[in-house]
């Protein structure tokens, strides 16, 4: 946690409070949003509670106060890479993190995309979560030993005298004799689908084939070494070798191995697990500030102008040839039809970032910056007890501006949640406990939600990479949200102006 001064006069903490408040039209709706649960509770007085459900597009209920203060707010627990220059033009236009895929990996800003015939939510009956992941047979544990809800059933895994711990490592491209380099007598491995599990007589670990370089890997060590003494303990450390290395080195590929940690994964479907994500993410990047690695340091990522013009530029030419297409598929009509809407987003996208206060902000950012995650996803976040959310995979963390870690978080729990205000509330009301967000900070915010990233990714990916199937869902997804997306947008753009 944070260190905090002495308690400050009654005065001071209500001023501090005023001050930290996310922007009124998300404490309005807030307000309304208990109102109306309140009325829902009153007419179902003899209902069980109902559980959540952590699957995609579920919406789970949030129950908040009416007077959204930071002080009244009590959490319960609920159903919970800046880049080489070589790279920096593929960063540019790709959307994704390619690992694993054949492909050269993708520094910056991004998520991980769903390749035909792999699944990130699943796979080999265990649920990915970075570098932590449950069987049901660990998640049932799990609750037991945090009080926890379990995450959904997931499929039962395979017997574990079906596939030897070679195996599974030969199935990720590990060396078999790796684990002699830790000192570890291996008893049993688990697919965790971007990485395995490793179970010693002793401990658990995380064992990973990366595409990051070993200066990268010692990169990350200090980092996560610098922020643990500054107080930050969300996360996974790296497991030393014998020698005392940090990550090995076999042909062209790059392993390394961190800690196990127990818990489940989070899920954006929740208010409250958005909530605890982002007060972790929070701290992170303001514990990280004042950090420089000895040796490498990856370069900073505060060119976000520039990245949504590029990005801007890419989308008109998707939309173009989708309109010239002389035998367009239901993939090109949809996206002609939604290509008014798009065009208008994404320049009014590039507008927002060049406020002049905006760039002001990132240049005054830049001369003690904090560092980002930089691939926020639900399988990068474990819940390990009541509302303490660890962070997992840091692959792709860098140099940046904390409103990349936060447009990433809120864009993808909105889409999860209807675009509710409440999710930008308790996201908003986490980070300002930290830090106080500033007008600037909103701006940015503003700008990288407008842009249409989920229509652009899909398009980019269809047209540039492979086509699937799952596309056309992906953009008839974003068309459908499309109303209470411009709603959102509407309001906070309304309270930033004014």
């Amino acid at each position: 946690m944070l260190r905090r001064p002495g308690k400050s006069p009654e005065w001071v903490q209500e001023l501090l409070r005023e001050f930290t408040k996310p922007p009124y039209f998300l404490q309005f709706s807030w307000s309304n949003l208990q109102g109306k649960q309140q009325s829902s509770t009153e007419k179902k007085t003899t209902q069980a509670e109902p559980s959540q459900s952590p699957e995609k597009g579920s919406e789970s209920p949030v129950s908040a106060p009416s007077q959204p203060s930071s002080a009244t707010l009590s959490p319960r627990p609920e159903q919970v890479k800046a880049a080489h220059k070589s790279a920096q033009s593929v960063y540019d236009t790709a959307p994704q993190s390619v690992y694993g895929l054949g492909a050269k990996p993708v520094y910056g800003p991004s998520v991980k995309p769903a390749r035909p015939g792999n699944s990130h939510s699943e796979i080999g009956g265990v649920t990915e979560m970075g570098t932590a992941a449950t069987t049901n047979q660990d998640s049932q544990l799990a609750a037991k030993q945090t009080g926890l809800p379990t995450a959904s059933p997931q499929t039962t895994a395979a017997p574990e005298n079906e596939r030897s711990w070679q195996a599974v490592l030969h199935m990720h491209g590990i060396p078999v004799g790796l684990p002699t380099a830790y000192g570890w007598n291996v008893t049993r491995a688990v697919d965790l689908g971007g990485a395995v599990r490793v179970m010693t007589q002793k401990a658990s670990y995380t064992l990973k084939k990366t595409h990051i370089p070993m200066a990268r890997v010692a990169f990350l060590q200090q980092l996560l070494t610098y922020v643990e003494s500054q107080g930050f303990t969300r996360f996974a450390p790296f497991q030393p070798t014998k020698r005392n290395k940090y990550s090995l080195s076999r042909g062209d590929h790059v392993f390394y191995a961190t800690q196990w940690l127990q818990g489940r994964q989070v899920t954006f479907s929740s208010a409250k697990e958005v909530g605890w994500t982002a007060q972790t993410l929070a701290q992170f990047h303001e514990l990280s500030r004042g950090f420089e690695a000895q040796g490498y340091n990856p370069p900073a990522e505060f060119d976000l102008a520039g990245m949504l013009r590029r990005r801007s530029q890419d989308l008109h030419a998707l939309l173009m040839r989708a309109e010239v297409a002389t035998q367009p598929d239901e993939f090109d009509r949809l996206l002609r039809d939604i290509a008014p809407a798009l065009r208008e987003d994404a320049d009014r996208s590039v507008q927002w970032s060049d406020d002049v206060g905006a760039q002001s902000f990132l240049t005054a950012d830049e001369e003690k910056c904090g560092v980002c995650h930089l691939d926020v996803i639900p399988e990068n976040f474990i819940l390990r007890s009541a509302e303490r959310v660890y962070a997992l995979d840091f692959d792709l963390a860098t140099f940046a501006p904390r409103v990349l870690d936060v447009s990433h978080l809120l864009r993808r729990s909105l889409q999860r949640q209807n675009w509710s205000e409440s999710v930008a509330y308790e996201c908003f009301l986490q980070y300002n406990e930290v830090r106080p967000f500033t007008t600037p900070e909103y701006i940015w915010v503003q700008s990288l939600l407008t842009f249409p990233y989920r229509a652009w990714r899909t398009a980019h990916t269809r047209y540039r990479m492979w086509k699937e199937p799952s596309q056309l869902e992906e953009l008839r997804e974003f068309a459908r949200e499309a109303e209470r997306r411009k709603i959102f947008l509407q309001a906070l753009a309304n309270q930033i102006q004014h």
